[in-house]
């Protein structure tokens, strides 16, 4: 069953949702990201679960290519700004492990999108 174009715009603008709600947890004190369960041995899990997700939306949310990329590219983004806002936050070094994981979740999220809709279609 191929995506409605409303349904393709609802997803768009969950994604974006999810992107803001992830760009704010992040500047969270640290103290309540740990009470959040958002650091630890979870973290890079969070990290991936999260770029997945987002590329998937970004995949599936349209069907012109160069929207896609731009999506895409957009996550990458959201990913290298979340972590250099806090570096510069929290005074803390980059990490570039999850700037790496945000890129390989959003990217196996595209590949999933991209398998979803070549079933779909």
């Amino acid at each position: 069953m191929q995506l409605q174009p409303h349904h393709r715009t609802a997803l768009l603008y969950f994604g974006f949702a999810l992107a803001a709600a992830a760009f704010v947890l992040s500047l969270l004190p640290l103290g309540l990201k740990s009470a959040l369960h958002t650091t630890g041995s979870l973290h890079p899990l969070f990290h991936l679960a999260l770029f997945f997700t987002l590329g998937v939306l970004a995949w599936v949310s349209t069907t012109q290519g160069r929207v896609r990329l731009l999506l895409l590219a957009g996550a990458v983004l959201l990913g290298l700004s979340i972590e250099y806002s806090e570096k510069v936050r929290f005074q803390i070094a980059l990490e570039v492990y999850d700037i790496v994981t945000d890129t390989c979740g959003v990217a196996l999220g595209a590949v999933a999108g991209w398998l979803l809709d070549r079933k779909a279609g």
